[in-house]
Parts: structure tokens; C-alpha cells; sequence
């Protein structure tokens, strides 16, 4: 989870071919976007889906 002036996202960090990070989403209508200069780690997300 990430923090910026727009509000907090969740995406994955991620590099490209010239090694700049990157915000990548899960959903493939979205592209990668370069992480901003304001960017604050501020957590991690964990999730676990089980059958009942």
C-alpha cells in the first residue's frame, strides 16, 4: 500500500527493463505507471480466500 498526494493505492512495485520503479496493478486494463516522487510505503496487504 502506497500513500500519495492523490490518496493511498494498492499495487504491486515492480521494475522496468531500465530499472526505474514502477506501480503495477493486478487488473491488466491498467497500465504500469512510473511510482511517484511523494510515494510513502505504508504497509503491506495480505489476503487468504478459503472455500466454506
Amino acid at each position: 500500500m502506497v500513500r500519495t498526494a492523490d490518496g493511498a493505492v494498492v499495487k504491486r512495485a515492480g521494475k522496468n527493463a531500465s530499472g526505474a520503479w514502477l506501480l503495477i496493478s493486478d487488473h491488466p486494463a491498467w497500465e504500469p505507471v512510473p511510482w511517484p516522487r511523494d510515494a510513502v510505503v505504508i504497509g503491506e496487504v495480505k489476503w487468504m480466500g478459503v472455500t466454506l
